[in-house]
């Protein structure tokens, strides 16, 4: 398996627990990053906001990337030959009623490396203060060892008729402003409603390992899955939802094979597991 961290302890959690909390912006790169959510969404309206779908109504997120990919120097040393392919913003609104839309429920991100092999890594960093009340990222500790599957759009999720026990194992992460979750694209993450009454802006930035292909899976009719190989600028600018177009390098079909884990399964799996609390670098 391709290294992620120059530093073993760093590796080896990692791989333990899927995720690791760690310093990442100042102060100063906070309020920065803070007025350029500002500036490209001054009157937010929708309960969640993300430039990662890239919609095509919305061309704010090549902004944004422009805007956060210089920050990715912060922590290039800390991570083995990795190239930022996606730097987005995502907030949830506050001072909304208690039942407001700005829950993202349980899942695991879309799958961009040819993965067991090479595995993808996710900067999670919060522009203001996170906890549970206004909506901080909550993980189940080791789950990115659950599924070896790779994950595309419109493919069935392995772990849908477990997702109370699975909730059941959360670990919601406090952090402070600046600080960042690095988190594996396989990990089971979620984050609940933000009940208070102030934004809560996030910064992320995807990123992968320089000379592995890039890949995208999505499938049309749940029986064949289209695997991708594809130029990186497909993450910045291919809206969500569409076929990858002038993108791709190489395009492969196969059957779509799916299984849905049972409460058996996902309490073996819990069982073996050996992750431990937060990992703080």
């Amino acid at each position: 398996m391709a290294r992620t961290f120059r530093a073993q302890a760093l590796e080896d959690a990692f791989n333990r627990d899927g995720y690791l909390v760690l310093p990442f912006l100042a102060p100063a790169d906070v309020e920065h990053l803070r007025g350029v959510f500002d500036r490209l969404y001054p009157d937010r309206r929708a309960d969640f906001e993300s430039t990662a779908l890239n919609e095509p109504e919305d061309r704010h997120h090549l902004e944004a990337h422009r805007a956060i990919a210089p920050y990715v120097d912060r922590v290039a040393d800390l991570f083995v030959d990795h190239q930022l392919v996606k730097g987005f913003f995502t907030c949830k609104r506050g001072g909304l009623p208690p039942e407001n839309r700005s829950e993202v429920v349980l899942h695991q991100d879309l799958t961009w490396s040819d993965e067991p092999e090479v595995r993808g890594a996710i900067i999670w960093s919060p522009l203001v203060d996170v906890d549970p009340a206004n909506g901080t990222l909550e993980v189940v500790p080791g789950s990115h060892r659950f599924h070896d599957g790779h994950r595309g759009l419109g493919m069935p999720w392995p772990f849908q008729d477990v997702e109370d026990s699975l909730r059941a194992n959360l670990q919601p992460l406090t952090l402070r402003a600046g600080e960042m979750v690095v988190y594996d694209g396989g990990l089971i993450h979620c984050s609940a409603r933000n009940t208070t009454a102030w934004d809560r802006p996030v910064v992320g930035l995807g990123l992968a390992h320089r000379g592995h292909r890039l890949i995208h899976l999505r499938t049309l009719d749940g029986a064949q899955v289209d695997t991708y190989e594809v130029e990186p600028d497909f993450y910045r600018e291919h809206a969500h939802d569409a076929p990858p177009e002038r993108w791709v390098r190489t395009a492969t079909s196969a059957p779509l094979v799916s299984h849905r884990v049972t409460t058996d399964e996902l309490a073996d799996l819990l069982q073996r597991r050996t992750a431990g609390p937060a990992s703080r670098g």
